[in-house]
């Protein structure tokens, strides 16, 4: 992980007021896969940033390691019970 580019990216999402969910909800339900560009923001704002240098290093490694190792949905949903199924669905390639 190149800490500087990391930084870099964060200050342009700050700068831009960028806010994109991860969930929301919304009329229908829907999910699709998101990108890391798309997810980032939120991924973000739930992270634990400690205010240690180090640590928040090896925190943002974690984290990249782990975004390398799973798949990123942007899910939109109402309050049907059919939502926990359209997201299963598309997470397990089955369809809904």
């Amino acid at each position: 992980t190149n800490p500087a580019k990391f930084d870099a990216t964060m200050e342009a999402h700050i700068r831009l007021g960028v806010d994109r969910k991860m969930l929301g909800r919304d009329e229908s339900n829907h999910i699709e896969r998101a990108s890391l560009d798309d997810a980032f923001p939120s991924l973000l704002g739930h992270v634990y940033r400690p205010i240690d240098p180090t640590v928040l290093l090896q925190t943002l490694t974690l984290v990249d390691r782990l975004v390398g190792c799973v798949d990123l949905w942007r899910l939109g949903c109402n309050m049907d019970l059919d939502a926990a199924r359209v997201s299963f669905a598309a997470m397990s390639g089955e369809r809904a």
